[in-house]
Order: structure tokens, then sequence, then C-alpha cells
């Protein structure tokens, strides 16, 4: 944004706020620096400059209000030798954190930095421990329910059982229907886990870089839906997934033998 000598100063102003002011690159918009004294009175401060450019941040509430303009020019029309705030943009936001960390011994410990995430620390925090309460909430009565299915099935099918077969064939018959049984919630749960985890993947990709999902920017503050795939989430669903389809087969490998194909029950 530098200006050669005897030129109009530039300024980069977002392209909703160009929008609100009917202006477009090269045209001339006037900046106000509060009043002055004068001999008639106070009279405002303000300075032409042009339009050297456009810009978007992705939200609202920055591209209608935010412009800018290079050090030198802000200096001269401040009044000001020193910078009083200096904002970064990352490209990888998770990073900001060890990039504050880094600028006072780069640049001097006169400089103070906070992130985004030393801000939002107290939502995270708040949010974590909701989501902690409600797994230790449901994990007991998870566990207990099994515990009970289990005593009152495993006696009575026995029972039943050993008095119309031979008790050995009997286990060899029931250990190889319940081999059957856990086989197909396997492959059920591998195929369908990996197609859907795959489709799921390509979607969340392809929405996000051809930013197809569009909403109403001055309402929701951003102009489409991003997505990301977390890869830690990503794997436990994927395991959990495949685990949920294989207890499924508990229930129909403890039902007493039929007819019907181990793939069909589960």
């Amino acid at each position: 944004m530098s200006t050669p000598e005897g030129e109009v100063d530039g300024i980069l102003i977002g392209k909703d706020l160009a929008a609100k002011l009917h202006v477009a690159t090269n045209d001339s918009v006037s900046l106000t620096m509060g009043v002055t004294l004068s001999p008639a009175g106070l009279l405002p401060r303000t300075r032409r400059l042009r339009v050297v450019g456009l810009f978007s941040l992705g939200l609202f509430e920055l591209d209608s209000t935010t412009a800018f303009l290079s050090l030198d020019v802000a200096r001269r029309l401040l009044g000001k030798d020193q910078v009083d705030l200096i904002q970064l943009r990352v490209d990888d936001i998770y990073a900001a954190p060890q990039i504050a960390a880094s600028i006072p011994s780069t640049l001097g410990s006169q400089y103070i930095t906070a992130d985004w995430a030393a801000m939002e620390q107290v939502a995270v925090l708040g949010a974590r421990a909701r989501e902690d309460g409600h797994l230790a909430h449901h994990r007991p009565h998870r566990h207990g329910g099994g515990a009970q299915h289990h005593r009152l099935a495993d006696p009575a099918r026995d029972g039943k059982a050993s008095r119309h077969r031979d008790p050995q064939d009997h286990g060899r018959q029931r250990a190889q229907r319940d081999h059957d049984f856990h086989d197909a919630g396997l492959i059920i749960g591998i195929v369908g886990t990996t197609v859907g985890a795959s489709a799921g993947y390509v979607l969340s990709y392809v929405l996000t870089r051809y930013k197809l999902i569009r909403v109403p920017v001055d309402v929701y503050q951003v102009s489409y839906v991003p997505f990301r795939v977390l890869p830690m989430e990503f794997a436990l669903v994927i395991v959990a997934a495949v685990l949920v389809c294989f207890i499924a087969t508990i229930y129909p490998a403890a039902r007493p033998p039929s007819s019907t194909c181990p793939g069909i029950a589960v």
C-alpha cells in the first residue's frame, strides 16, 4: 500500500463497507478523524483517500466496518510515533498460542500478547465440563443394564437346552453359531463404516472447498458453512460404529437356534 510521492494516500476497505458506501477500486473517500478547533469553531478533521482495493475476511461484522491503512499513513493522520496494537492473522489458528508465546522473546518483553485460545478458555472449559458430566451420568446405567441381561438370560437358556440334547454337542453348536453371528456383525460394521466414513470425509472436503452451503452473511457473520474433520474424533466414530455392530450380534446369538441367517438377524 505504499503511495508514490505526490499522489493521494491509499486505503483498503471491506467489500460490504464498499457496497454500503457505493464505492469501488480507484474511487475517493473522505476519512473523518475527530474535530479540530478553528476560528470558526469546531470543524471535523477529514482526509481524502483513494480506494486501492477491497478485501473480504469472511465475517460480515468486519467486512462492513473495517478499513486498512499503511503504518506510515496512519502515523501521519493520527499524529503518533508508535503503534498501539498489532493483530496477526495466522494460517493455522491452532498454532496461535505458540506464536503468541514467541513474540515477547523475539521482539522484546514490552510486547504483551493475547491469543484467541486464551480469551475463549472459559467457554471451552465450561463446554468440556458439561460433556464430562453427561458421560459420567450415563456410564453406570449402561454397564448395569448389560450385567442384568446376562444374569437373567444365561441360566434359562442353558437349562432349557440341556434337557433336549447332549451338552457337548450343544456347546459346539452354540460356539459355532456365536462365531457366525459375530463374524457377520464385524463384516457389516467394517464395510458399512468404511463406506460411510469415506463418503463423509469426501463430502466435508467438497462442501468446504467449493463453499456449497451458503448462509446469510448479515445473520451468521460468515458467508458459508465450513467443515473440518478432526482426526481423533473421526477415528473414535469409526471404532464406535464397528463396536456397535459387534455388540448388536450378542442378542441374536443368545436366542435359541433357528433357520435365520446371521446377516439378516444382525
